[in-house]
């Protein structure tokens, strides 16, 4: 072929969708849109099946779909689908419901893409498997972000269908050493490592102080304590809980949302949870925090966890205290590890006391900019199309 640009068209399966915290499956879309290909952005199809927590995520969805395909604002060649189907359906009336779904649902987007297709796997379930019929790419990338099968009520076929996905692609990505090395157990016979990614550049305004103070900080008691993200499986709420009780007279704020009741803080009155904000919002938030918290519990599933919010924070240059998780032990010089709660309290206070000086804050950056996006996306797509180059 030709030493010009490659020609080629996006599905991108993801695990999340698309309004969620701005993470690396957007990124790596809107830098596939950046080069002038067209994207074909599917929403997370579920892993498990829903139960009465989930009905407001439920008519979410419905709503999605009823509003059918849409463009997100800031790139329009990313079409967004928000499919209904069977999650995580195994059984082979399940896998023929939700193949014709997809067809129905997707088909008509893929059909307008170029003739030379790729499609990224980001949630390896049967649904993905079957994509790939109903795509018939050229190339096949899957994109691991977490330990599927480890999260609490997946279906115990993702296992066998994370196989089949690794087995039918041609490069695999995986974000953290523990998940390559999954892979790899699963059948991978390479797979690329890559961190979680930072926008470095959306972090500007809010790190140089341009940002006003969000009104539901202004006022607060004492110094403020931050978490973000949702509050479900992953986090220690004990933990959570000990670190209220231990600073009273300071606030705990977490700007995320109870995604499961029974993660939900026992009333306090230091205790603020602001519920989810926009990707462009967060900073002016995270800016504020006196101290930043990773409260993650360290099992089967977080050992394979890399934090996105870890890099947010240090972007933001913020003090962070985080449970070992093997991916947080990277970033040891510049973070306060602590692995029990006394300990881990301990860091806390040791971290509200430490004079933050303008030294310590371009530290933490620095290390933050290890992971710009601007590089990691690059390498992925550039690992992506050198084998495509190669099989056209």
């Amino acid at each position: 072929m030709s030493g010009g640009p490659l020609d080629y068209g996006v599905v991108y399966l993801s695990s999340i969708d698309w309004d969620f915290r701005r993470q690396d499956h957007q990124f790596i879309c809107l830098e596939l849109a950046a080069r002038g290909h067209a994207v074909v952005y599917i929403e997370n199809t579920g892993v498990r099946m829903p139960g009465p927590r989930d009905v407001g995520r439920v008519v979410s969805r419905l709503r999605k779909w009823s509003r059918g395909l849409r463009a997100p604002h800031d790139a329009e060649p990313i079409r967004v689908v928000s499919p209904i189907a069977i999650p995580g359906g195994a059984f082979a009336a399940e896998r023929a419901l939700n193949r014709r779904l997809l067809r129905l649902q997707v088909g008509p987007e893929i059909a307008r893409l170029a003739a030379r297709r790729v499609l990224w796997i980001g949630l390896p379930t049967w649904a993905a498997v079957d994509l790939i019929d109903i795509v018939r790419p050229d190339l096949i990338v899957y994109y691991c972000g977490d330990a599927f099968a480890e999260v609490p009520g997946v279906r115990q076929s993702l296992r066998a269908s994370e196989r089949e996905v690794i087995g039918r692609s041609d490069l695999v990505i995986a974000n953290s050493s523990a998940l390559v090395e999954h892979c790899r157990e699963l059948g991978a016979r390479d797979a690329l490592f890559v961190p979680v990614g930072i926008d470095l550049a959306a972090s500007e305004d809010a790190r140089a102080g341009r940002l006003a103070v969000p009104v539901e900080l202004r006022g607060l008691p004492g110094r403020l304590i931050g978490y973000m993200g949702g509050l479900n499986h992953k986090v220690d709420l004990p933990l959570l809980e000990a670190v209220a009780d231990a600073f009273p007279d300071d606030t705990l704020v977490v700007l995320g949302s109870v995604e499961d009741p029974r993660y939900r803080p026992r009333d306090r009155r230091n205790v603020l949870i602001l519920g989810e904000r926009s990707y462009d919002d967060i900073g002016a938030y995270l800016v504020r925090f006196d101290v930043c918290l990773i409260p993650y519990v360290v099992n089967e599933f977080t050992i394979s966890v890399y934090p996105g919010k870890l890099v947010e924070y240090l972007a933001l240059c913020r003090p962070v205290v985080a449970t070992p998780l093997p991916e947080v032990l990277r970033y040891a010089p510049v973070v306060d590890i602590a692995g029990t709660p006394e300990a881990f309290v301990d860091a806390v206070a040791a971290a509200l006391e430490r004079p933050d000086t303008p030294e310590l804050r371009a530290e933490r950056l620095a290390w933050a900019s290890r992971n710009s996006y601007e590089g990691l996306v690059a390498t992925m797509v550039g690992a992506m199309e050198q084998r495509l180059a190669v099989r056209l």
